[in-house]
């Protein structure tokens, strides 16, 4: 009853790839966690051709949906690095330059069909990142917006996304409540295989924008 106004905004995004996986060739997988834990997860499998690239810190495959104005990169660390090594890796360099920088190989491709769920409180994380006092009941102003508008009581984000043999659907709601005031080269080969945790990101071909953003660690 104290709520002035609920802001949401939602991104929803669903497609079918380009080169569908075959469901016969799923099955169980090990798939290794970074504290060593192993389980089975379906494995989707399959070898195509497929924009790629590596370094010394990770593996990097470009997964097309339906025309190529969509895609999803998956970004797999190499032994003895971590998905938190390829975040820093990434902000130290440029996303333009990675996607710019894959080339075609027969890529043998084996990635876990998954669906995962996600609810975050950004309120502590976007105080520290500069807004904490619209947060605070005495020093935020939006009388701007209402004169009865007194001060952000939360600010949090619900993610889902699903990946299988046909495609992927994802979709993401963030939502603030307000108080009252009170080059072809097809004979490169490339192995694949997503079995331990892995980034993934959705995004758009002509902007290279991203739209979804996640890390797969099993659960």
């Amino acid at each position: 009853p104290d709520m002035l106004a609920y802001l949401m905004n939602a991104i929803y995004f669903k497609s079918k790839w380009q080169d569908q996986f075959q469901k016969r060739f799923t099955e169980g997988e090990t798939f290794t966690d970074e504290a060593g834990s192993k389980k089975f997860v379906p494995m989707m499998k399959q070898t195509h051709e497929y924009s790629y690239t590596e370094n010394t810190v990770f593996q990097a495959v470009r997964l097309p949906y339906g025309n190529g104005a969509f895609s999803m990169t998956v970004l797999l660390p190499t032994k003895g690095n971590t998905v938190a090594d390829i975040i820093a890796t990434l902000c130290k360099s440029d996303w333009q330059n990675l996607q710019y920088g894959m080339e075609t190989y027969s890529v043998n491709l084996w990635l876990p069909r998954f669906e995962t769920k996600y609810h975050i409180k950004l309120n502590d994380i976007l105080s520290g990142m500069g807004m904490p006092l619209a947060f605070d009941e005495v020093l935020a102003d939006f009388k701007a917006m209402s004169n009865y508008a007194s001060h952000l009581d939360f600010v949090q984000q619900d993610a889902a996304i699903k990946v299988d043999e046909e495609g992927t659907e994802a979709a993401a709601v963030s939502i603030g409540g307000m108080m009252k005031e009170t080059a072809f080269m097809p004979e490169r080969i490339a192995v694949f295989h997503a079995d331990h945790p892995f980034l993934y990101i959705i995004h758009e071909k002509s902007s290279q924008a991203i739209l979804f953003a996640g890390r797969y660690s099993g659960k």
